[in-house]
């Protein structure tokens, strides 16, 4: 965002991958994209996986209940043209031609189809695991709609990244501004996990109690023996008397076989690194 010192107006203005460049209608501004810098943890790399959608019938639970229920699948799990045996895709004529199909236990020829991988998220879950083929396994993801009514996926990313960017202006009427405000970490609790799954997650509740809002870090520095070192996350909070949605934050844990969580100790952090909790 700036203000046109001379209108005394607010304006946004956007720079892109798609569009590296940008500069006012006024030309006292000149934004540039440079680069991004490579995050800490790689984002999810789905090239090599067909996305599955429940479609019919419509008025069946699964495909009324939206994104939750797509699935992720491997396209080597996938045949096409529904010739093999127990891949998803495998049609009549593949199960009719099944080899030694009278020999066969029933259903032999029709493992490991969408409905097996769904229940098999299912089932992980609800001892606390992460499923393998479940959208929400992959990341927080959301479906929007551009302004040309296209609609398409947003991966919502927790880590820490940063973008290189250039602004070119007058330096007349500069100021430097940062916003500190004090916050708390109201609750932390660790969901329930099966044992010797070696994944978990951390979930957090932090709240801004200052009069701004202001961007924060919340770091886990020291634990329990057996849990590896979990990433920081960097985040900017409302105000607490606006009930922010974005309070809980999720930080995911992986533990050796042999793990008892007895303590985690947790930082948050100002932008001058001041300690709040």
């Amino acid at each position: 965002m700036y203000k046109n010192k001379h209108k005394q107006q607010w304006k946004a203005l956007t720079i892109s991958p798609e569009k590296l460049t940008q500069i006012t209608s006024d030309g006292e501004l000149i934004a540039k994209l440079i680069g991004d810098f490579s995050p800490f943890e790689q984002h999810p790399v789905l090239a090599q996986k067909y996305m599955m959608i429940p479609s019919q019938p419509r008025n069946h639970p699964r495909v009324q209940e939206g994104i939750q229920n797509w699935m992720l699948v491997d396209k080597s799990d996938v045949e096409l043209d529904g010739t093999v045996c127990n891949k998803i895709g495998i049609s009549f004529e593949g199960f009719r031609n099944e080899y030694g199909a009278c020999e066969n236990v029933p259903g032999s020829c029709l493992r490991n189809q969408l409905d097996d991988l769904f229940h098999s998220d299912i089932a992980a879950a609800s001892l606390g695991n992460t499923g393998d083929y479940l959208l929400g396994n992959f990341g927080e993801f959301e479906l929007l709609e551009d302004e040309e009514h296209n609609r398409f996926l947003a991966l919502k990313v927790q880590q820490i990244q940063n973008s290189l960017v250039t602004l070119t202006f007058s330096a007349d009427d500069i100021r430097f501004i940062t916003n500190r405000s004090p916050g708390i970490i109201q609750e932390a609790r660790i969901k329930p996990f099966e044992g010797g799954s070696k994944n978990g997650e951390l979930l957090v509740t932090v709240f801004n109690t200052g009069a701004i809002v202001a961007d924060y870090s919340l770091s886990v520095t020291d634990c329990s023996e057996y849990i590896l070192p979990v990433l920081a996350q960097k985040f900017s909070l409302l105000l607490q008397n606006q009930k922010p949605k974005n309070s809980e934050y999720i930080l995911p844990m992986n533990f050796h076989e042999k793990t008892i969580v007895e303590f985690i100790f947790m930082i948050l952090l100002d932008l001058c690194l001041t300690m709040f909790a």
